[in-house]
């Protein structure tokens, strides 16, 4: 066992919030809207949350009691509770590279936030000479230098958290951040909704549309919301483990799940409020895939009143969804150092840091430099993308569950006690076989499917 004294969070509130900001992320402000906009709105939304509780729930609870089970983060964790003489801590190297492959290519689209931040404020952005699409291709294209500068950016924030600690670094940024957003967030959602013909798309959003189903249109929603759960929760590359390590235990695990997927949902459902009542004002639609927020919304932003105050205000919320998340990516990996390689944190960060800066370089030139330069049919950061959500995440949670559930890992019983010790909402014993025979299986048909999608 590895007794060394771990720091913890100063107050509850700075736990749940610094968890809840790591799955509050760029997936709930701009994938979820053009995921549920791309699959019927309201239905997507009613199958997300069921996949939430009863999937998404149980994953990021298996995370979370392994990390505050052992106080340590990924590096470590698994080594103090597998049983004596299992290899289960090799594992690790694997999971870890799925949380350092997010690194390389994050911190590229948070950079591209801060341009769209910084556009929108001064106004170029708003030239009404150029569409929207040939501003972001000509940043991508023509501008890496300042794709760079601006994802160094970022990269710089996140050593500077990191750097300080968790209590003074960490709990001191995302507990505000966290806080701000809610704030904007519901501002920018009562202004959008206030916009003509808002209610149009709070329609689609909220209303069903039953007509013309069939088992193949309900798959393929399925399939999106169990997707959109992997993605916007973050597990299974020991992102939660790494905040797990810092828990007290004096709530109960499943409480403080409950509140983390609560936080999450409702960031995810106001961000779809904002989007669809702005996209549906100005008749544009919310199905435009990835391009929603750099095309579409910018779009907007020149017709739209007070679209510039609107532009600026949503990517500064942006900004603080995406580099909150990034945060606890970094800190994994960073946590990961410190555990597994005994070093201090000053100089894992300063390790983690150069990594960063240079893994980043291929992704900030996928559209110039290395335009020519494709895995599969897909450029580099959608590729990084791709590996990590639908190879790395899916195959992590599943590693996870099994060293959680199964007698040949932690064990069932040993992690039924750690997520129920404490006080507040406790996991009945009967959910016991559905943990161990159902969920695993939902995990296995989540990475088959993604990989033959």
């Amino acid at each position: 066992m590895h007794l060394k004294k771990r720091e913890q969070f100063r107050s509850r509130l700075g736990v749940i919030l610094a968890i809840a900001s790591s799955a509050v992320g760029l997936g709930n402000v701009w994938r979820f809207p053009y995921i549920a906009g791309s699959n019927g709105g309201a239905l997507f939304i009613v199958l997300y949350i069921l996949c939430l509780l009863f999937i998404g729930l149980p994953i990021l609870m298996t995370e979370l009691s392994i990390g505050r089970g052992a106080h340590k983060s990924l590096g470590h964790a698994m080594d103090d509770l597998q049983p004596a003489g299992s290899k289960w801590h090799y594992f690790k190297y694997f999971i870890v590279l799925g949380a350092i492959l997010i690194c390389g290519y994050y911190p590229v689209i948070i950079g591209w936030v801060i341009y769209y931040f910084v556009g929108l404020f001064d106004g170029f952005l708003l030239d009404p000479s150029k569409t929207s699409k040939e501003v972001f291709s000509d940043f991508v294209t023509n501008k890496p230098a300042d794709a760079l500068l601006c994802t160094y950016v970022a990269v710089f924030f996140c050593a500077a958290c990191s750097w300080l600690g968790i209590k003074k670094g960490i709990e001191r940024t995302t507990k505000p951040m966290m806080i701000l957003l809610l704030l904007f967030l519901v501002l920018l959602c009562g202004y959008a909704i206030s916009l003509p013909n808002a209610e149009k798309g709070l329609e689609k959003f909220f209303v069903p549309e039953l007509t013309d189903l069939s088992l193949s249109k309900i798959g393929s929603i399925l399939h999106a919301a169990l997707g959109q759960v992997f993605f916007t929760l973050g597990c299974g590359v020991g992102i939660i483990m790494a905040y797990a390590s810092y828990m007290g235990k004096k709530k109960t695990i499943v409480s403080e799940s409950l509140i983390v997927c609560g936080i999450d949902t409702f960031v995810a459902i106001l961000a779809g409020v904002m989007i669809f009542a702005a996209c549906y004002s100005q008749g544009i639609g919310v199905d435009a895939g990835v391009s929603l927020v750099f095309q579409s919304m910018v779009e907007i932003f020149k017709h739209m009143p007070m679209g510039q105050f609107f532009g600026v205000s949503f990517f500064f919320l942006l900004f603080i969804a995406a580099i909150t998340s990034i945060i606890s990516v970094f800190e994994s990996v960073v946590s990961f150092g410190i555990d597994c390689f005994n070093i201090s944190r000053k100089k894992s960060v300063l390790y983690v840091s150069i990594i960063n800066v240079v893994i980043t370089v291929p992704a900030v030139y996928s559209f110039s430099t290395f335009s020519n330069v494709s895995f599969f049919g897909q450029d580099i950061i959608t590729f990084e993308d791709f590996v990590s959500s639908n190879i790395f995440m899916v195959l992590g949670s599943l590693l996870f569950a099994v060293f959680c559930y199964s007698r040949y890992g932690w064990g069932i019983n040993n992690y039924m006690a750690e997520i129920n010790e404490g006080h507040g909402v406790k996991l009945p014993n009967f959910f016991r076989n559905y943990l161990r025979y159902v969920i695993p299986i939902f995990i296995l048909i989540v990475f088959v499917t993604g990989i033959m999608s």
